[in-house]
């Protein structure tokens, strides 16, 4: 009798050994793989910014237009394209920067005061792709070099004026101007205020910041219009006047 129950207790400890090794090979793999596998993924995977900028860019709105609905160049065209930039520059987290940069918005790791105004002349369909500008008592790069050029779309003026003197200019201008008496600057002049202070769409290194936290409306910057901030170059676009 003792004997059947040791056999016995023996052929169920066997059996419970088997069971348990069939289980083990087949949830073993899957518990093991598929952890392992994610922890890789994720020490791999790298933080990559998400562009959400406007659904569709200056550019690709026009080129959806056709000829008898293709809208008027105005200076109100030209704003809007630049409050794109301002908020494709924002989406991208794009960090400002003093130096040359890329010369497009696709390549760009930052961003400065010309090249703002440059990207959006590139989107707009008004320079080639690639080519970008920058003042300081004169114009510089190959998005210049093609302005002056391009006498069917652009206007270049030299009025070498205090800023707050340049009665000239009109809502649209790109101004080259040098700001506390050292500085080049690019900017465009929208208009003026109700008290006849002047309007400004600019990405320096303070006023891009400022002009975000108005939704990117057009303001006024008070360190232009000091004596010795002068206006150099304007470029003005023909734009399709009434």
């Amino acid at each position: 009798m003792n004997r059947r129950l040791i056999i016995a207790m023996t052929v169920m400890a066997v059996m419970i050994i088997c069971l348990s090794y069939m289980a083990g090979s087949c949830s073993g793999p899957e518990q093991l793989i598929v952890p392992r596998h994610r922890s890789v993924r994720l020490r791999n995977s790298r933080k990559r910014r998400k562009l959400q900028a406007p659904e569709k860019n200056t550019r690709e709105k026009a080129a959806e237009k056709t000829t008898e609905e293709k809208e008027e160049l105005t200076p109100e065209v030209f704003f809007d394209a630049l409050v794109d930039m301002g908020e494709t520059i924002v989406a991208l987290d794009l960090p400002y920067s003093g130096s040359a940069g890329a010369a497009t918005l696709d390549e760009a790791d930052e961003f400065n005061c010309a090249l703002f105004v440059s990207w959006t002349l590139q989107e707009m369909g008004l320079l080639p792709e690639g080519k970008t500008f920058w003042f300081n008592d004169e114009g510089h790069g190959a998005g210049y070099d093609y302005i002056k050029k391009d006498k069917e779309h652009f206007r270049v003026y030299h009025p070498a004026c205090p800023i707050t003197e340049a009665s000239m200019l009109e809502p649209g201008d790109i101004c080259g101007m040098e700001i506390n008496g050292y500085a080049p600057h690019t900017a465009v002049f929208a208009g003026r205020d109700p008290e006849g202070k002047m309007l400004w769409y600019s990405a320096g290194r303070t006023d891009f910041g400022k002009m975000a936290k108005k939704g990117f409306k057009p303001i006024r910057f008070k360190y232009y219009e000091q004596e010795e901030d002068i206006l150099y170059t304007i470029v003005r676009i023909r734009f399709d006047r009434k």
